[in-house]
């Protein structure tokens, strides 16, 4: 768990709350043996609740699970324009880019094996370094 929240904290994730049920997981006991927490959560990042921010979470109970569906409504307001954006082409390794006399150089620039850093998180952060540069060279 504190991984996961580890996780949350550095990818700058917020909690974008609720309405209705105060739980979404249900064990489904009688009496005092019964038991109703939140464990599902909708997130989103800064910059989303920036554009977005009339977003909300809705915990609806299911009749055949004991966790309830979080319904994610999300509302673009009206004074919003989202240009669309050019479709990605796929990327295609070249092997003419390993022949380059630079190509280590470039790898090495944005992949600084000094760091030690192996999570996910990093490993992103290190490939999209290695596409700028691309562009860049």
């Amino acid at each position: 768990m504190a991984d996961f929240q580890q996780a949350v904290t550095e990818c700058g994730l917020v909690d974008l709350g609720f309405t209705r049920l105060p739980y979404t997981w249900d064990n489904q006991r009688d009496d005092e043996r019964n038991v109703k927490v939140r464990l599902d959560r909708g997130f989103d990042d800064y910059k989303f609740m920036d554009l977005l921010n009339e977003t909300s979470v809705k915990h609806i109970p299911l009749t055949y699970s004991d966790h309830s569906a979080l319904i994610i409504e999300v509302k673009v307001p009206e004074n919003r324009v989202f240009r669309r954006r050019r479709k990605k082409r796929p990327f295609r390794y070249e092997h003419m880019w390993q022949r380059h006399d630079s190509s280590v150089y470039f790898v090495n620039q944005a992949w600084d094996p000094g760091t030690g850093a192996c999570d996910l998180l990093s490993i992103a952060s290190s490939l999209s370094a290695l596409i700028i540069i691309k562009h860049m060279g």
